[in-house]
């Protein structure tokens, strides 16, 4: 019976080791950025556009067409946040993120990151707004002889079999977004 509680200690200790490790291994959630915070990353990544994003580039991941690292978000909503480079020296940093309640919180998003971006950016930056085939809207801000821009917008996923409603923002090259807007 002595070697049985042995065992059963041995085989106790292990699992509590094996857990604890476990949960030390497991990420957290990050705090939400305030406001300050995302005005800060929003302006440091139109600096950092020059480079390519070079500060916000975290992990590389491998991509067919180009390459693509993990980034930061930059707003308090957003999520699933990446730097894009083209081999054509074109460089986006990208988020995209779902709205689990539909068109009423992906619109809700879209407004409150665009009030950050339009408080942050300040009135050298001018805005445009249009809407998006299915409902949704974009609005890009753009500076006089700059190439950068920065673009938010919310949109109901059309090749969805559910009514899906994703927000996007992108920072980065002018030529990138001339694509028509879902």
């Amino acid at each position: 019976m002595n070697l049985m509680k042995r065992y059963v200690l041995y085989l106790t200790s292990c699992l509590v080791f094996l857990l604890a490790s476990g949960c030390a291994e497991t990420p957290t959630k990050s705090e939400k950025l305030s406001e300050s915070e995302a005005c800060d990353r929003i302006q440091g990544l139109v600096v950092d556009h020059a480079s390519k994003f070079q500060r916000y580039k975290i992990t590389q991941m491998q991509r067919r067409r180009r390459e693509t690292w993990t980034a930061e978000p930059a707003l308090p909503t957003a999520d699933n946040c990446e730097i894009w480079e083209w081999g054509n020296g074109l460089a986006n940093y990208y988020c995209q993120w779902k709205a689990e309640d539909g068109e009423s919180q992906a619109k809700a998003s879209y407004e409150n990151g665009l009030g950050i971006i339009q408080r942050c950016l300040g009135d050298s930056w001018k805005t445009e707004s249009n809407k998006t085939t299915n409902g949704g809207e974009r609005t890009v801000f753009s500076r006089f002889g700059s190439p950068t821009i920065v673009s938010i917008r919310y949109f109901k996923e059309q090749r969805a079999l559910l009514d899906t409603w994703n927000n996007t923002l992108i920072v980065g090259d002018k030529n990138s977004i001339n694509t028509p807007i879902q």
